[in-house]
């Protein structure tokens, strides 16, 4: 992991996530609080060994505070994950953005392992809210990490 690269998304990388989207998240749109959002219509980073996408971010600047909207490592537990977060904080920062949000599903216990650990804090639960995504985007499945049945957004939230 000596060669890793971390850099901001380019409309060059359109095809690498289209593809990512279609392979592990069923597609596009993503849908985060009843929204469909588009990679081409986001900013973020990416990781790259070598020449391969191992890792990317992708975030929304909303009026004052920022919310990521898509986060895939595919080199889990290597550390990866938190240099791309980094990356976000420092621009963050630069441009006095207060808080950063995040949506994850009540499945995916990793993801609530890996933003609470990095300072996050769970700030809101929306009960049974996947259903209306769910039709809004069928591909999303009825059971998640560890067979959890995906039912809740769960809202976490990182303030400078």
């Amino acid at each position: 992991m000596n060669n890793i690269i971390i850099r901001s998304k380019t409309n060059s990388d359109h095809k690498i996530l289209e593809n990512f989207m279609t392979l592990y998240w069923g597609g596009e749109p993503l849908i985060v609080h009843g929204k469909k959002y588009f990679t081409k219509d986001l900013e973020g980073y990416l990781a790259f060994n070598n020449t391969k996408c191992i890792a990317f971010l992708l975030f929304e600047r909303q009026q004052i505070d920022w919310e990521i909207i898509v986060f895939e490592s595919f080199s889990k537990f290597s550390g990866i994950g938190t240099k791309l977060l980094n990356a976000l904080f420092d621009e963050a920062k630069k441009n006095n953005c207060p808080q950063i949000h995040v949506m994850t599903t009540n499945d995916n216990l990793d993801a609530l392992r890996f933003y609470q650990r990095r300072g996050f804090v769970l700030s809101g639960i929306f009960l049974d809210v996947v259903d209306y995504a769910r039709s809004l985007k069928p591909s999303i499945p009825a059971l998640g990490d560890y067979d959890i049945p995906i039912r809740d957004e769960l809202i976490l939230v990182y303030r400078f």
